[in-house]
C-alpha cells in the first residue's frame, strides 16, 4: 500500500460520527501495517489547544496549588513548550473539592481571546511546527482540529465577516500542504434528529459535577455577539446555527487548495460513508503508484 498523506483530517457538525469515522480510520491503516496516531478533541495535540489552558510557569505554579489535590494529575497531563504550559485540563478527574477546575483553567484558553491575529498566529504556528517535525513514517488522524473548532470561534466568539472566513481558513491549510493533508467532510443531511439523538446520548452521569453538554453549548452560543444578533437563542436557535455553519463549512470545502477535500453525504449510512472514505484513499494509492 502506498500512501504519501501524513496527515487525515474528518469534519462535520456534531453528531456526524468524527471520533467513530477517525476510529475506524486509525484501525483501518492499522491492519494495512501502517504506523498510525490518532488525537481526539481535548488531547495535548500538536496542532489544536481546544479545552486546552496555556500559561506562563507562575500562573501554572498557582494553579497547581489551587487545586493540590489533585495537582500530580495536572503535571502529568501538561507539556511546556517554551515557555508556556499547555494543560489539557478536561483530562484531570473532578473532585467536590475542584469541581470549578474547568471554569478556571478555561479562562487561560486561546479559544478566549478575541484578537483574530493572535488567535491566527498561535495556530499558524503550531501547524508549520508539526509540517517541519512531524514523523515522516507516521500517519496522523485528527478531528474538529481545522473547520469546527475555528470556525465556531471566528463566527461566534468574534463574529468575523464571512469575506474574510474562507482566505483564513485557506491560510491555515497551506501551513500543512507540504505534507499532503487529506480532509473528509461528513455532510448530515438530518441535522434535527442527530441533535436531538446526541443531546440525549451526552447527557451527564453527575449533574452535580459537570453540565450536559447541550447546556454549556447554549450558554456558550447566546452569550456571544453573533448568537445575539442572529438570535441563535435557546435550542432552536442552536439548531438553527447548524444549518448557518455547514453551508458555510461546505462552501469553504469548495474553495480550498493546496489539500485533498472529500465531501461525504450522510443520512443514516456510516458503513457507506466510510467505505466511501477508504475508496477516496485506495484510489489515491493507486494514482500515486502510478504517478
Amino acid at each position: 500500500m502506498v500512501n504519501n498523506t501524513k496527515v487525515f483530517i474528518i469534519e462535520g457538525l456534531p453528531g456526524s460520527g468524527k471520533s467513530m469515522f477517525s476510529k475506524r480510520l486509525e484501525q483501518y491503516f492499522k491492519n494495512e501495517k501502517k504506523t498510525v496516531k490518532r488525537y481526539s478533541e481535548g488531547d495535548l495535540h500538536p496542532i489544536d489547544l481546544a479545552w486546552c489552558s496555556v500559561t506562563d510557569k507562575q500562573t501554572f505554579d498557582n494553579l497547581c496549588d489551587e487545586f493540590h489535590e489533585v495537582k500530580n494529575q495536572i503535571i502529568k497531563h501538561t507539556k511546556q513548550v517554551g515557555n508556556q504550559y499547555i494543560t489539557p485540563y478536561t483530562k484531570i478527574d473532578l473532585t467536590k473539592n475542584t469541581k470549578h477546575l474547568d471554569e478556571v483553567f478555561r479562562q487561560y484558553e486561546i479559544y478566549r481571546t478575541n484578537e483574530l491575529d493572535v488567535f491566527k498566529q498561535t495556530h499558524l504556528d503550531l501547524w508549520r511546527q508539526f509540517a517541519k517535525a512531524h514523523d515522516a513514517d507516521t500517519i496522523y488522524i485528527f478531528e474538529c482540529v481545522f473547520l469546527q473548532n475555528h470556525i465556531n470561534e471566528l463566527l461566534l466568539n468574534m463574529d468575523v465577516h464571512q469575506d474574510a472566513i474562507t482566505p483564513y481558513f485557506q491560510d491555515l491549510i497551506q501551513a500543512l500542504s507540504p505534507i499532503k493533508p487529506t480532509i473528509f467532510y461528513v455532510n448530515q443531511q438530518d441535522i434535527a434528529n442527530r441533535l436531538a439523538f446526541i443531546t440525549e446520548q451526552r447527557k451527564t452521569n453527575d449533574k452535580a459535577l459537570y453540565n450536559d453538554w447541550i447546556d454549556n453549548v447554549l450558554t456558550y452560543m447566546q452569550n456571544t455577539k453573533h448568537g445575539k444578533s442572529h438570535n441563535y437563542l435557546g435550542y432552536d436557535g442552536f439548531l438553527r446555527y447548524l444549518y448557518d455553519r455547514k453551508a458555510t463549512e461546505l462552501k469553504i470545502m469548495k474553495q480550498l487548495d493546496g489539500c485533498a477535500c472529500h465531501v461525504l453525504d450522510l443520512k443514516d449510512d456510516y458503513d457507506q460513508v466510510f467505505s466511501r472514505m477508504i475508496a477516496q484513499i485506495e484510489r489515491r494509492d493507486a494514482y500515486n503508484e502510478n504517478n
